[in-house]
């Protein structure tokens, strides 16, 4: 129902979506279940994020996929990120948010053996899509930055989940480079208060990939922007995950207090629990 281009299944869908995860994860309190709400109507995702709220969402999926028309942090959505906000609930970007996991077709059509994905099908991600596959959130999230958003909504907290960290550093240091290169022509620039990067520091959360070197990221960032996830029982979550993050950080030499902040602390902020 997400890319039909019919906006009452896609919001009827949206709804259905989320009490069916709700009445899924009932049975169980370690299941915490997300809603799904697309921002394609301003009208309908306030309602349907207000269902979703009223429904006792923990937290809310947004599609961080390249906007049709008005850009996340057109003043038009800010019903979204002050009902998040007051209701002290994340939003969460994901994998295949932006509508595709894949580069552009065209890429692949490049005359050579594609061989098969890392699942053994055809239609999942190869190595190129895996280069891509933050792009769409990077984007997002620095507009959130650089608009204001996250200037104008404090509270509001985001968790990007299953899209790697690694381009992490970069985001910082390239939000932080766009304001002293840009801020004098652009107004909106002007009227952040904070460094663009703290703005990242103090609101978002990022979950590594199992094999990353999540020690140099603590080491590098600090303690407090990455948090565990396993993705269990789905294969890109690796055998062993807390075993490979263990040894990044054995190498790295990161203290308990960042252990116990990348394990438990920094998701237990991003829930607000």
């Amino acid at each position: 129902f997400r890319y039909g281009g019919d906006l009452d299944l896609l919001y009827g869908g949206a709804a259905a979506h989320n009490r069916g995860m709700v009445e899924f994860c009932a049975g169980d309190p370690r299941l915490l279940p997300v809603g799904f709400v697309p921002l394609d109507d301003p009208e309908r995702a306030e309602r349907c994020l207000d269902e979703a709220l009223a429904l006792g969402c923990p937290a809310i999926w947004i599609p961080h996929g390249v906007p049709a028309t008005t850009s996340p942090t057109h003043p038009v959505h800010d019903g979204i990120w002050a009902r998040l906000q007051d209701a002290d609930v994340p939003m969460v970007l994901h994998f295949g948010g932006n509508g595709s996991t894949q580069m552009a077709l065209s890429y692949h059509n490049n005359g050579r053996d594609p061989g098969k994905d890392f699942a053994g099908g055809g239609e999942n991600v190869r190595s190129k899509d895996f280069l891509n596959v933050h792009h769409d959130a990077e984007n997002l999230l620095s507009c959130l930055v650089l608009d204001g958003t996250f200037e104008q909504f404090p509270g509001l907290r985001v968790g990007v989940i299953e899209l790697g960290a690694g381009w992490v550093p970069n985001l910082l240091d390239g939000l932080d480079h766009a304001k002293r290169a840009f801020g004098r022509n652009e107004p909106e620039l002007a009227k952040l208060r904070l460094d663009p990067s703290d703005y990242v520091r103090r609101q978002v959360r990022f979950n590594p990939w199992h094999f990353e070197d999540v020690g140099r990221l603590i080491s590098w960032c600090g303690q407090d922007l990455f948090v565990f996830a396993s993705d269990w029982p789905h294969p890109e979550g690796g055998r062993d995950p807390l075993g490979e993050f263990e040894a990044s950080m054995d190498r790295a030499m990161v203290a308990a207090a960042g252990r116990r902040a990348f394990y438990h602390d920094n998701l237990a902020w991003l829930l607000g629990r």
